[in-house]
Protein backbone atom coordinates (compact mmCIF):
# COMPACT_ATOMS: atom_id res chain seq x y z
CA UNK A 1 0.00 0.00 0.00
CA UNK A 2 3.08 2.25 1.04
CA UNK A 3 4.28 1.98 -3.02
CA UNK A 4 1.00 2.77 -4.42
CA UNK A 5 0.28 5.94 -2.67
CA UNK A 6 3.73 6.52 -3.31
CA UNK A 7 2.74 5.59 -7.26
CA UNK A 8 -0.11 7.96 -7.21
CA UNK A 9 1.97 10.56 -5.59
CA UNK A 10 4.09 10.87 -8.57
CA UNK A 11 1.28 9.86 -11.00
CA UNK A 12 -0.38 13.25 -9.49
CA UNK A 13 3.12 15.39 -9.44
CA UNK A 14 3.46 14.40 -13.53
CA UNK A 15 -0.11 15.35 -14.30
CA UNK A 16 -0.10 18.54 -12.81
CA UNK A 17 3.31 19.68 -14.13
CA UNK A 18 1.75 18.58 -17.59
CA UNK A 19 -0.82 20.55 -17.08
CA UNK A 20 1.15 23.31 -15.66
CA UNK A 21 3.51 23.23 -19.10
CA UNK A 22 0.19 23.25 -21.11
CA UNK A 23 -1.14 26.04 -19.37
CA UNK A 24 2.17 28.12 -19.91
CA UNK A 25 2.04 27.15 -23.49
CA UNK A 26 -1.43 28.44 -24.08
CA UNK A 27 -0.46 31.58 -22.23
CA UNK A 28 2.66 32.28 -23.84
CA UNK A 29 0.61 31.65 -27.65
CA UNK A 30 -1.84 33.66 -26.52
CA UNK A 31 0.49 36.66 -25.38
CA UNK A 32 2.41 35.99 -28.51
CA UNK A 33 -0.92 36.58 -30.72
CA UNK A 34 -1.86 39.70 -29.67
CA UNK A 35 1.44 41.23 -30.89
CA UNK A 36 -0.35 39.66 -34.61
CA UNK A 37 -2.37 43.14 -36.62
CA UNK A 38 -5.96 43.70 -35.57
CA UNK A 39 -8.59 41.27 -36.64
CA UNK A 40 -11.26 42.32 -39.48
CA UNK A 41 -14.76 41.78 -40.36
CA UNK A 42 -13.57 39.06 -42.63
CA UNK A 43 -11.95 37.46 -39.58
CA UNK A 44 -14.35 37.87 -37.30
CA UNK A 45 -17.99 37.52 -39.18
CA UNK A 46 -19.27 34.05 -39.65
CA UNK A 47 -21.19 33.23 -42.52
CA UNK A 48 -24.21 30.90 -40.97
CA UNK A 49 -25.51 29.74 -44.79
CA UNK A 50 -22.55 27.85 -45.39
CA UNK A 51 -23.24 24.09 -46.18
CA UNK A 52 -22.00 21.69 -43.05
CA UNK A 53 -21.89 17.81 -43.79
CA UNK A 54 -25.49 17.41 -42.23
CA UNK A 55 -27.38 19.08 -44.71
CA UNK A 56 -26.27 16.40 -46.95
CA UNK A 57 -29.30 14.73 -46.09
CA UNK A 58 -32.00 12.91 -47.67
CA UNK A 59 -32.79 14.46 -51.10
CA UNK A 60 -30.47 16.78 -50.93
CA UNK A 61 -29.05 17.74 -54.05
CA UNK A 62 -26.10 19.65 -56.24
CA UNK A 63 -28.36 22.19 -57.36
CA UNK A 64 -29.36 22.54 -53.92
CA UNK A 65 -25.62 22.99 -52.84
CA UNK A 66 -24.98 25.74 -55.52
CA UNK A 67 -28.40 27.74 -54.12
CA UNK A 68 -26.88 27.71 -50.61
CA UNK A 69 -23.99 29.37 -52.35
CA UNK A 70 -25.57 31.71 -53.36
CA UNK A 71 -26.70 32.49 -50.15
CA UNK A 72 -23.38 32.77 -48.71
CA UNK A 73 -21.98 35.20 -50.95
CA UNK A 74 -25.25 37.47 -50.38
CA UNK A 75 -24.50 36.82 -46.80
CA UNK A 76 -20.83 37.62 -47.29
CA UNK A 77 -21.98 40.79 -49.52
CA UNK A 78 -24.29 41.93 -46.89
CA UNK A 79 -22.30 41.47 -43.53
CA UNK A 80 -18.73 42.20 -44.70
CA UNK A 81 -18.38 43.62 -47.67
CA UNK A 82 -20.85 46.27 -47.39
CA UNK A 83 -20.12 46.91 -44.24
CA UNK A 84 -16.25 47.23 -45.24
CA UNK A 85 -17.26 50.11 -47.90
CA UNK A 86 -17.90 52.56 -44.45
CA UNK A 87 -14.49 52.00 -43.33
CA UNK A 88 -11.23 52.68 -44.48
CA UNK A 89 -10.22 50.18 -46.54
CA UNK A 90 -6.52 49.96 -47.80
CA UNK A 91 -6.10 49.89 -51.47
CA UNK A 92 -4.75 46.83 -51.76
CA UNK A 93 -7.40 45.18 -50.18
CA UNK A 94 -9.70 42.46 -52.28
CA UNK A 95 -13.00 43.87 -50.56
CA UNK A 96 -12.01 47.33 -51.96
CA UNK A 97 -14.29 48.21 -55.02
CA UNK A 98 -11.56 50.44 -56.28
CA UNK A 99 -8.77 47.94 -55.62
CA UNK A 100 -6.59 45.93 -58.53
CA UNK A 101 -6.92 43.44 -56.21
CA UNK A 102 -10.85 42.51 -56.32
CA UNK A 103 -11.98 39.18 -57.65
CA UNK A 104 -14.34 40.95 -60.82
CA UNK A 105 -10.82 42.72 -62.37
CA UNK A 106 -10.52 39.08 -63.63
CA UNK A 107 -13.80 37.64 -62.48
CA UNK A 108 -15.34 37.63 -59.56
CA UNK A 109 -17.00 33.55 -60.54
CA UNK A 110 -13.77 32.20 -59.96
CA UNK A 111 -14.35 32.64 -56.02
CA UNK A 112 -17.65 30.13 -56.95
CA UNK A 113 -18.60 26.84 -57.81
CA UNK A 114 -17.47 26.64 -61.91
CA UNK A 115 -18.91 24.24 -64.64
CA UNK A 116 -17.93 24.20 -68.17
CA UNK A 117 -20.02 22.07 -70.66
CA UNK A 118 -18.93 21.13 -73.85
CA UNK A 119 -21.36 20.54 -76.76
CA UNK A 120 -20.16 17.21 -76.73
CA UNK A 121 -19.93 15.16 -73.49
CA UNK A 122 -16.92 12.73 -73.52
CA UNK A 123 -16.05 12.73 -69.72
CA UNK A 124 -16.80 14.83 -66.91
CA UNK A 125 -13.81 15.98 -64.11
CA UNK A 126 -14.20 16.75 -60.94
CA UNK A 127 -11.67 19.49 -60.06
CA UNK A 128 -10.76 20.32 -55.89
CA UNK A 129 -8.51 23.04 -55.07
CA UNK A 130 -6.73 23.69 -52.08
CA UNK A 131 -6.72 24.94 -48.58
CA UNK A 132 -7.48 28.96 -48.45
CA UNK A 133 -7.52 28.33 -52.34
CA UNK A 134 -10.88 28.88 -54.93
CA UNK A 135 -11.89 27.44 -57.78
CA UNK A 136 -9.31 30.04 -59.56
CA UNK A 137 -6.62 27.62 -58.74
CA UNK A 138 -7.67 25.37 -61.07
CA UNK A 139 -8.82 27.18 -64.35
CA UNK A 140 -5.89 26.10 -66.57
CA UNK A 141 -6.32 22.40 -65.40
CA UNK A 142 -10.47 23.13 -66.28
CA UNK A 143 -9.61 24.33 -70.15
CA UNK A 144 -7.23 21.08 -70.51
CA UNK A 145 -10.43 18.88 -69.95
CA UNK A 146 -12.92 21.28 -71.69
CA UNK A 147 -10.87 20.83 -74.86
CA UNK A 148 -11.18 16.70 -74.34
CA UNK A 149 -15.06 17.12 -74.54
CA UNK A 150 -15.09 16.88 -70.79
CA UNK A 151 -17.97 18.35 -68.46
CA UNK A 152 -15.81 19.90 -65.76
CA UNK A 153 -16.96 20.99 -62.09
CA UNK A 154 -14.29 23.09 -60.53
CA UNK A 155 -15.85 22.88 -57.08
CA UNK A 156 -15.71 25.43 -53.96
CA UNK A 157 -15.05 23.88 -51.23
CA UNK A 158 -17.43 24.82 -47.85
CA UNK A 159 -15.45 27.97 -46.39
CA UNK A 160 -13.33 29.02 -49.29
CA UNK A 161 -13.66 32.12 -51.96
CA UNK A 162 -15.63 34.05 -49.27
CA UNK A 163 -13.72 35.52 -46.06
CA UNK A 164 -11.37 33.73 -44.01
CA UNK A 165 -13.59 33.52 -41.14
CA UNK A 166 -15.20 30.66 -43.28
CA UNK A 167 -11.97 28.67 -42.51
CA UNK A 168 -12.88 28.73 -38.58
CA UNK A 169 -16.18 26.83 -38.30
CA UNK A 170 -15.58 24.45 -41.76
CA UNK A 171 -14.94 20.65 -41.02
CA UNK A 172 -13.15 18.05 -43.26
CA UNK A 173 -16.22 16.37 -43.07
CA UNK A 174 -18.27 19.14 -44.74
CA UNK A 175 -15.17 18.99 -47.47
CA UNK A 176 -15.32 15.49 -47.84
CA UNK A 177 -19.63 15.56 -48.37
CA UNK A 178 -19.64 18.05 -51.13
CA UNK A 179 -16.80 16.72 -53.00
CA UNK A 180 -19.49 13.36 -52.68
CA UNK A 181 -22.50 15.80 -54.02
CA UNK A 182 -20.51 17.26 -56.88
CA UNK A 183 -18.89 13.56 -57.64
CA UNK A 184 -22.65 12.38 -58.29
CA UNK A 185 -23.60 15.11 -60.00
CA UNK A 186 -20.28 15.30 -62.53
CA UNK A 187 -21.03 11.38 -62.85
CA UNK A 188 -24.64 11.94 -63.76
CA UNK A 189 -24.25 15.04 -65.90
CA UNK A 190 -21.29 13.71 -67.67
CA UNK A 191 -23.23 10.13 -68.26
CA UNK A 192 -22.29 6.84 -66.44
CA UNK A 193 -20.73 5.46 -69.37
CA UNK A 194 -18.05 8.06 -69.63
CA UNK A 195 -14.68 7.95 -67.98
CA UNK A 196 -14.87 9.99 -64.38
CA UNK A 197 -11.57 11.92 -64.02
CA UNK A 198 -11.05 13.40 -60.34
CA UNK A 199 -8.15 15.74 -59.81
CA UNK A 200 -6.84 18.01 -56.80
CA UNK A 201 -4.34 20.11 -55.37
CA UNK A 202 -2.88 19.79 -52.05
CA UNK A 203 -5.97 19.77 -49.73
CA UNK A 204 -7.91 19.07 -52.72
CA UNK A 205 -5.52 16.22 -53.25
CA UNK A 206 -6.19 14.99 -50.13
CA UNK A 207 -10.23 14.83 -50.32
CA UNK A 208 -9.50 13.01 -53.84
CA UNK A 209 -7.19 10.14 -52.17
CA UNK A 210 -9.78 9.95 -49.63
CA UNK A 211 -12.87 10.09 -52.22
CA UNK A 212 -11.11 7.11 -54.00
CA UNK A 213 -10.81 5.33 -51.11
CA UNK A 214 -14.04 5.18 -49.95
CA UNK A 215 -15.67 5.02 -52.92
CA UNK A 216 -14.01 1.32 -53.95
CA UNK A 217 -16.61 0.30 -51.04
CA UNK A 218 -19.40 2.49 -51.51
CA UNK A 219 -21.79 1.36 -54.12
CA UNK A 220 -23.28 5.06 -54.11
CA UNK A 221 -20.00 6.55 -54.80
CA UNK A 222 -19.36 6.22 -58.72
CA UNK A 223 -15.06 5.25 -58.87
CA UNK A 224 -13.15 7.50 -61.09
CA UNK A 225 -11.45 6.37 -64.01
CA UNK A 226 -7.85 8.30 -63.19
CA UNK A 227 -6.98 10.47 -59.86
CA UNK A 228 -4.64 13.72 -60.80
CA UNK A 229 -2.78 14.78 -57.97
CA UNK A 230 -0.80 17.91 -57.83
CA UNK A 231 1.57 18.68 -53.99
CA UNK A 232 -1.12 16.56 -52.29
CA UNK A 233 -1.75 17.17 -48.49
CA UNK A 234 -1.68 13.57 -47.82
CA UNK A 235 0.72 14.17 -44.91
CA UNK A 236 1.17 17.84 -42.96
CA UNK A 237 3.02 18.75 -40.45
CA UNK A 238 2.30 16.53 -36.79
CA UNK A 239 2.37 19.85 -35.02
CA UNK A 240 -0.84 20.63 -36.91
CA UNK A 241 -2.21 18.18 -34.56
CA UNK A 242 -1.79 20.72 -31.64
CA UNK A 243 -3.83 23.28 -33.29
CA UNK A 244 -6.75 22.78 -32.33
CA UNK A 245 -6.04 22.90 -28.73
CA UNK A 246 -4.06 26.10 -28.88
CA UNK A 247 -6.75 28.22 -29.77
CA UNK A 248 -8.37 27.10 -25.74
CA UNK A 249 -7.96 30.87 -25.33
CA UNK A 250 -9.55 31.97 -27.76
CA UNK A 251 -12.79 32.29 -25.98
CA UNK A 252 -11.47 35.60 -24.00
CA UNK A 253 -11.31 38.27 -26.00
CA UNK A 254 -7.97 39.38 -24.69
CA UNK A 255 -6.90 36.38 -26.27
CA UNK A 256 -9.21 36.22 -30.08
CA UNK A 257 -6.01 36.61 -31.97
CA UNK A 258 -4.68 33.28 -30.60
CA UNK A 259 -7.25 31.25 -33.01
CA UNK A 260 -5.40 32.92 -35.72
CA UNK A 261 -1.70 30.90 -36.92
CA UNK A 262 -1.64 34.18 -39.39
CA UNK A 263 -3.22 37.54 -39.49
CA UNK A 264 -2.43 38.98 -42.94
CA UNK A 265 -3.57 41.89 -45.78
CA UNK A 266 -5.81 40.05 -48.10
CA UNK A 267 -4.23 41.65 -51.33
CA UNK A 268 -4.81 38.03 -52.82
CA UNK A 269 -8.16 38.02 -54.51
CA UNK A 270 -8.74 34.22 -55.05
CA UNK A 271 -6.70 33.03 -52.23
CA UNK A 272 -6.72 33.77 -48.28
CA UNK A 273 -3.45 35.02 -46.84
CA UNK A 274 -5.06 34.77 -43.36
CA UNK A 275 -4.47 31.10 -41.67
CA UNK A 276 -6.75 29.90 -39.02
CA UNK A 277 -5.14 26.90 -37.00
CA UNK A 278 -9.17 25.50 -37.31
CA UNK A 279 -8.09 24.82 -40.44
CA UNK A 280 -4.49 23.13 -39.98
CA UNK A 281 -6.14 20.52 -37.28
CA UNK A 282 -9.12 20.08 -39.99
CA UNK A 283 -6.22 19.21 -42.43
CA UNK A 284 -3.98 17.17 -40.18
CA UNK A 285 -7.52 15.27 -38.81
CA UNK A 286 -8.24 14.67 -43.06
CA UNK A 287 -4.83 12.79 -43.32
CA UNK A 288 -5.51 10.65 -40.21
CA UNK A 289 -8.93 9.47 -41.96
CA UNK A 290 -6.88 8.77 -45.57
CA UNK A 291 -4.63 6.63 -42.84
CA UNK A 292 -7.80 4.72 -42.01
CA UNK A 293 -9.28 4.27 -45.10
CA UNK A 294 -6.23 3.51 -46.65
CA UNK A 295 -5.19 0.60 -44.04
CA UNK A 296 -9.37 -0.71 -44.58
CA UNK A 297 -9.04 -0.89 -48.17
CA UNK A 298 -5.66 -2.57 -48.48
CA UNK A 299 -7.37 -6.17 -46.97
CA UNK A 300 -10.62 -5.51 -49.32
CA UNK A 301 -10.69 -7.57 -52.84
CA UNK A 302 -11.61 -3.92 -54.15
CA UNK A 303 -7.78 -2.77 -53.40
CA UNK A 304 -6.75 -4.50 -56.91
CA UNK A 305 -9.66 -2.49 -58.73
CA UNK A 306 -8.06 0.84 -57.73
CA UNK A 307 -7.67 3.09 -60.78
CA UNK A 308 -4.63 4.66 -62.46
CA UNK A 309 -2.97 7.36 -59.91
CA UNK A 310 -0.87 10.38 -61.66
CA UNK A 311 0.65 12.87 -59.17
CA UNK A 312 2.86 15.63 -59.71
CA UNK A 313 5.13 16.82 -56.51
CA UNK A 314 7.83 19.23 -56.06
CA UNK A 315 10.97 17.01 -54.13
CA UNK A 316 11.26 20.67 -52.27
CA UNK A 317 7.71 21.28 -50.37
CA UNK A 318 7.47 23.40 -46.79
CA UNK A 319 3.56 22.43 -46.73
CA UNK A 320 3.31 18.93 -47.44
CA UNK A 321 5.44 16.02 -46.16
CA UNK A 322 6.58 14.07 -49.60
CA UNK A 323 7.73 11.11 -48.03
CA UNK A 324 4.59 10.47 -46.99
CA UNK A 325 2.98 10.79 -50.84
CA UNK A 326 6.19 8.20 -51.69
CA UNK A 327 4.98 5.81 -48.56
CA UNK A 328 1.30 5.98 -50.26
CA UNK A 329 2.83 5.14 -53.00
CA UNK A 330 4.61 2.45 -52.13
CA UNK A 331 1.24 0.12 -50.86
CA UNK A 332 -0.25 0.67 -53.87
CA UNK A 333 -1.61 -1.86 -55.92
CA UNK A 334 0.43 -2.91 -59.47
CA UNK A 335 -1.27 -0.73 -62.00
CA UNK A 336 -0.48 2.26 -64.06
CA UNK A 337 0.37 4.89 -61.53
CA UNK A 338 3.14 7.06 -61.56
CA UNK A 339 4.71 9.86 -59.21
CA UNK A 340 6.37 12.58 -61.52
CA UNK A 341 9.03 14.50 -59.15
CA UNK A 342 10.86 18.07 -59.77
CA UNK A 343 13.66 18.26 -58.33
CA UNK A 344 15.50 21.21 -57.49
CA UNK A 345 17.41 23.59 -60.28
CA UNK A 346 20.90 21.85 -59.54
CA UNK A 347 22.55 24.75 -62.21
CA UNK A 348 21.77 27.26 -59.43
CA UNK A 349 24.38 29.40 -57.95
CA UNK A 350 22.14 28.76 -54.34
CA UNK A 351 22.84 25.66 -54.50
CA UNK A 352 24.94 25.93 -51.68
CA UNK A 353 22.64 28.11 -49.71
CA UNK A 354 19.93 25.33 -49.54
CA UNK A 355 18.72 24.36 -46.38
CA UNK A 356 17.23 21.36 -47.24
CA UNK A 357 19.10 18.68 -49.76
CA UNK A 358 15.99 16.50 -51.68
CA UNK A 359 19.15 13.94 -52.79
CA UNK A 360 18.45 11.73 -49.48
CA UNK A 361 14.41 11.19 -51.06
CA UNK A 362 15.77 10.41 -54.64
CA UNK A 363 18.69 7.86 -53.06
CA UNK A 364 16.03 5.80 -51.48
CA UNK A 365 13.62 5.76 -54.23
CA UNK A 366 16.70 5.11 -56.59
CA UNK A 367 17.50 2.08 -53.92
CA UNK A 368 14.09 0.61 -53.85
CA UNK A 369 14.70 -2.59 -56.02
CA UNK A 370 11.21 -3.15 -57.57
CA UNK A 371 8.33 0.03 -57.85
CA UNK A 372 4.58 -0.98 -58.05
CA UNK A 373 4.74 2.81 -60.21
CA UNK A 374 6.38 4.70 -62.35
CA UNK A 375 9.03 7.30 -61.02
CA UNK A 376 9.38 10.15 -63.36
CA UNK A 377 12.24 12.67 -62.33
CA UNK A 378 11.96 15.93 -64.32
CA UNK A 379 15.87 17.32 -63.17
CA UNK A 380 18.71 19.45 -64.84
CA UNK A 381 20.18 17.58 -67.81
CA UNK A 382 23.70 18.00 -65.99
CA UNK A 383 24.69 20.16 -62.61
CA UNK A 384 26.28 22.74 -65.33
CA UNK A 385 23.25 23.01 -67.52
CA UNK A 386 19.72 24.71 -67.06
CA UNK A 387 18.06 22.30 -69.68
CA UNK A 388 15.53 19.95 -68.57
CA UNK A 389 15.06 16.39 -69.11
CA UNK A 390 12.51 13.74 -67.90
CA UNK A 391 13.68 10.48 -66.79
CA UNK A 392 11.45 7.48 -66.03
CA UNK A 393 11.59 4.35 -64.12
CA UNK A 394 9.10 2.44 -65.56
CA UNK A 395 6.85 -0.22 -62.98
CA UNK A 396 8.58 -3.00 -62.34
CA UNK A 397 12.34 -1.81 -63.47
CA UNK A 398 15.18 -1.48 -61.31
CA UNK A 399 16.84 1.50 -63.33
CA UNK A 400 16.15 4.85 -65.03
CA UNK A 401 15.34 4.84 -69.05
CA UNK A 402 17.51 7.39 -71.28
CA UNK A 403 16.43 11.15 -70.72
CA UNK A 404 14.35 12.74 -72.61
CA UNK A 405 14.86 16.62 -73.60
CA UNK A 406 11.79 18.77 -72.66
CA UNK A 407 12.95 21.80 -74.71
CA UNK A 408 12.51 23.58 -71.76
CA UNK A 409 15.05 25.16 -69.29
CA UNK A 410 15.26 26.60 -65.71
CA UNK A 411 14.96 30.12 -65.05
CA UNK A 412 18.21 31.50 -64.39
CA UNK A 413 16.71 33.06 -61.25
CA UNK A 414 14.34 30.25 -60.07
CA UNK A 415 16.11 27.39 -57.89
CA UNK A 416 13.01 24.79 -57.31
CA UNK A 417 9.50 24.18 -57.99
CA UNK A 418 7.01 25.31 -55.04
CA UNK A 419 3.73 24.12 -53.49
CA UNK A 420 1.49 26.43 -54.99
CA UNK A 421 3.26 26.94 -58.26
CA UNK A 422 2.24 23.68 -60.50
CA UNK A 423 -1.08 24.98 -61.88
CA UNK A 424 -0.63 28.21 -62.99
CA UNK A 425 1.59 29.01 -66.38
CA UNK A 426 4.58 32.06 -66.64
CA UNK A 427 1.67 33.69 -68.64
CA UNK A 428 -1.02 33.52 -65.99
CA UNK A 429 -2.13 37.67 -64.89
CA UNK A 430 -2.01 37.34 -61.36
CA UNK A 431 0.43 34.56 -60.13
CA UNK A 432 2.74 34.44 -63.79
CA UNK A 433 5.97 35.92 -63.82
CA UNK A 434 5.25 36.72 -67.40
CA UNK A 435 1.80 37.41 -66.90
CA UNK A 436 -0.78 38.32 -69.91
CA UNK A 437 -0.79 42.26 -69.72
CA UNK A 438 -4.17 42.84 -71.03
CA UNK A 439 -5.64 42.34 -67.72
CA UNK A 440 -4.95 45.57 -65.16
CA UNK A 441 -4.58 43.55 -61.71
CA UNK A 442 -2.15 43.38 -59.15
CA UNK A 443 1.14 41.00 -60.38
CA UNK A 444 1.60 38.93 -57.28
CA UNK A 445 4.03 36.67 -59.77
CA UNK A 446 6.07 39.52 -60.66
CA UNK A 447 6.26 41.60 -56.95
CA UNK A 448 9.91 42.67 -56.17
CA UNK A 449 10.01 44.89 -53.15
CA UNK A 450 13.43 45.96 -51.78
CA UNK A 451 13.58 47.56 -48.17
CA UNK A 452 14.60 47.12 -44.28
CA UNK A 453 13.74 43.38 -43.27
CA UNK A 454 10.67 43.03 -40.68
CA UNK A 455 8.88 45.79 -41.95
CA UNK A 456 6.44 44.34 -44.00
CA UNK A 457 2.74 43.01 -42.52
CA UNK A 458 3.68 40.31 -45.27
CA UNK A 459 5.61 37.23 -45.11
CA UNK A 460 8.54 38.42 -46.99
CA UNK A 461 9.24 34.45 -47.74
CA UNK A 462 6.04 34.36 -49.49
CA UNK A 463 6.84 37.19 -51.62
CA UNK A 464 10.30 35.67 -52.66
CA UNK A 465 7.48 32.37 -53.39
CA UNK A 466 7.44 31.00 -57.04
CA UNK A 467 3.78 31.02 -57.87
CA UNK A 468 3.75 29.74 -61.46
CA UNK A 469 5.04 26.46 -62.92
CA UNK A 470 8.10 27.33 -65.87
CA UNK A 471 7.58 23.38 -66.78
CA UNK A 472 3.97 24.15 -67.29
CA UNK A 473 3.49 23.41 -70.62
CA UNK A 474 4.98 20.31 -70.52
CA UNK A 475 2.95 19.55 -67.32
CA UNK A 476 -0.17 20.49 -69.56
CA UNK A 477 1.07 17.94 -72.82
CA UNK A 478 1.24 15.02 -69.63
CA UNK A 479 -2.39 15.84 -68.46
CA UNK A 480 -3.47 16.28 -72.30
CA UNK A 481 -2.12 12.48 -72.78
CA UNK A 482 -3.52 11.13 -69.77
CA UNK A 483 -7.04 12.31 -69.85
CA UNK A 484 -8.89 8.84 -71.00
CA UNK A 485 -11.28 8.45 -73.82
CA UNK A 486 -14.85 6.96 -73.69
CA UNK A 487 -13.43 3.86 -75.41
CA UNK A 488 -10.50 3.09 -73.14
Amino acid sequence: MKYQRIAAKISLYIVAAAALVWLTVLLLHGFQSRKKQDLSLYHTVKLKSEFHARDARGDYTFVDYLETEQRVFEELDAKIVQPLQKTNLVLLNRYNPQSPCRPDVIGSHYNRTIEHTPEIITGGALLLHGLTDSPYSMRHLAKVFHTKGYYTLSLRVPGHGTAPSGLTTAHWEDWLAAVELAARHVHETAGTDNPFVIGGYSNGGALSVLYTLNALNDEQLPNPDKVLLFSPAIGVSKLAAFAHQLQALSFIDYFEKSNWQTIAPEHDPFKYNSFPLMAASQSHELSKAIQKSLAKNIRTAQWKTLCPIITFQSVIDSTVSVPAITQLYAKLPDGDHELILFDVNRASVLDDFLKTNPQQILDTLDKTAELPYSLTLISNETPESLQVVSRTRIRGNDTFDEPTHLNLQWPSQIYSMSHIAFLFPPNDPLYGTAPDESVNCIRLGKLEMRGERGLLQISEANLMRLRCNPFYPWMEEKITAAIPTASE
